[in-house]
């Protein structure tokens, strides 16, 4: 059985995909990288074969690795969220008209999307720092920055606390006030934060190529 990481072959200890990823792992992580997928012969290995890895030997005629930089998938994760906040404003604001005509029920469904986001905002965020080994502040950079980012962070936790309170005794008017304003608000701080740390990442993965 063939196996590459990239373009590059691997020595492996045996046939099974168990022995491929070892061998992918060990030369993804001698080059700083990070595998993002596995190939099969030409097709995208299946999920339950890398949960689960089959005992069969070979796995298969050839399995390639695919690897990225850990500065360039973190800059793409966080451009990629940022454009994703700045998507779900236009609903937002809508879920607070529909509260304000009483439309309840059409308003849930805009607000249920609109938490999803900052929930994949926030993931987005959390999953990037732990890549790089930092904090989500420091991200951010130095001084000022770093106080924004915590900052933005609490303010958000803050929104969306009073978010789950309004749905739970059925404020209305609380819930579309902070619809509009206070996460309205949020979103734009975030999108261009997340946008400033992409930049700012991607910066440094350019610097160190």
């Amino acid at each position: 059985m063939r196996a590459y990481l990239d373009d590059q072959p691997l020595e492996l200890d045996g046939e099974s995909l168990t022995a491929a990823v070892v061998a992918g792992k060990r030369a993804a992580d001698a080059r700083g990288r990070l595998i993002i997928e596995v190939w099969a012969d030409g097709e995208k290995a299946p999920a339950e074969d890398l949960a689960d890895p089959p005992e069969r030997e070979p796995y298969a005629g050839e399995v390639r690795f695919v690897s990225v930089a850990p500065r360039a998938l973190v800059a793409e994760a966080l451009a990629e969220a940022a454009e994703n906040l700045e998507a779900v404003r236009e609903p937002q604001r809508e879920a607070a008209a529909a509260l304000a005509r009483g439309e309840t029920r059409d308003a849930m469904g805009l607000v249920g999307a609109s938490l999803r986001a900052w929930e994949s905002a926030r993931k987005a965020l959390q999953e990037s720092a732990e890549v790089l080994g930092v904090t989500p502040a420091q991200l951010a950079g130095p001084g000022p920055s770093q106080e924004r980012c915590a900052a933005a962070i609490d303010d958000l936790l803050g929104a969306l606390r009073e978010v789950q309170r309004s749905i739970h005794e059925q404020d209305v008017a609380s819930l579309a006030d902070t619809l509009d304003y206070d996460l309205d608000e949020l979103a734009g701080v975030w999108v261009d934060l997340l946008a400033e740390m992409s930049a700012s990442v991607r910066a440094g993965a350019e610097s160190a190529s």
